[in-house]
């Protein structure tokens, strides 16, 4: 599954504001048929799809698994960046302990709990790959 772009949330924001502004009151102001303007809506929409990546380079448009896929890769990337982050944390107390024990216990727990996260994440990570 490919990871959803970063800007994925200002693309559609964007494109919808685009659609909005620009197609259908151009379409209103030119008195044009409702088929012509149908049409000029749907085309906006297929762009804006295009341009966001929900439609692959080559193929038909993705399917609703497909973009839930995504967006839990994403969700999960972050998740384990999170575990990275916290076991550096959990370290650094830990080195910096100084020999005091309550210092130390917090930094075994948090380092602890990072590695329960970390089986949780990948255990969905598996579970959405085989059903997303």
């Amino acid at each position: 599954m490919h990871a959803m772009p970063a800007h994925f949330r200002w693309r559609i924001i964007l494109g919808l504001s685009a659609l909005t502004h620009g197609l259908v009151p151009a379409a209103h102001a030119q008195g044009l048929p409702v088929n012509s303007m149908q049409s000029r809506i749907q085309n906006g929409l297929f762009n804006i799809a295009d341009f966001a990546g929900f439609i692959p380079p080559s193929g038909p448009p993705r399917t609703f698994p497909q973009i839930l896929g995504a967006y839990t890769n994403g969700l999960l990337t972050l998740l384990g960046l999170l575990f990275l982050i916290m076991i550096i944390r959990g370290g650094v107390i830990w080195m910096t302990a100084g020999g005091e024990e309550e210092k130390a216990r917090q930094a075994k727990l948090i380092i602890k709990n990072s590695v329960y996260g970390l089986a949780i994440v990948l255990l969905a990570r598996i579970f959405t790959g085989f059903y997303l």
